[in-house]
């Protein structure tokens, strides 16, 4: 005949087991992978902290390099035109 019910109820318990460890052993595997993700990104993210600080320092350093020669450019302009906007000042100043 078939099993008796003990049986069926102890390979079902037998079966259940193997599938908790298995599900366990499987819950722990992605757990490690999971630590090591959130290790990954967090020394990813702190990386790009500091490159963003880098960065940073750069644009304002290059920003303050470009203002000074744009003010270099003008009073280079303006020291080359006001001689001549002088002398075209006094000419005028004598004709009237």
């Amino acid at each position: 005949m078939g099993k008796s019910a003990n049986e069926v109820k102890d390979q079902k318990e037998l079966k259940l087991e193997q599938q908790i460890e298995e599900i366990s052993k499987r819950r722990d595997d992605l757990n490690d992978k999971l630590e090591c993700a959130n290790a990954n990104l967090r020394s990813d993210v702190d990386r790009w902290k500091v490159d963003k600080l880098h960065d940073m320092a750069q644009i304002f350093d290059d920003l303050a390099d470009s203002q000074i020669q744009f003010h270099q450019q003008c009073l280079s302009a303006w020291e080359h035109i006001l001689p001549a906007m002088q002398e075209k000042d006094q000419s005028t100043d004598y004709e009237t």
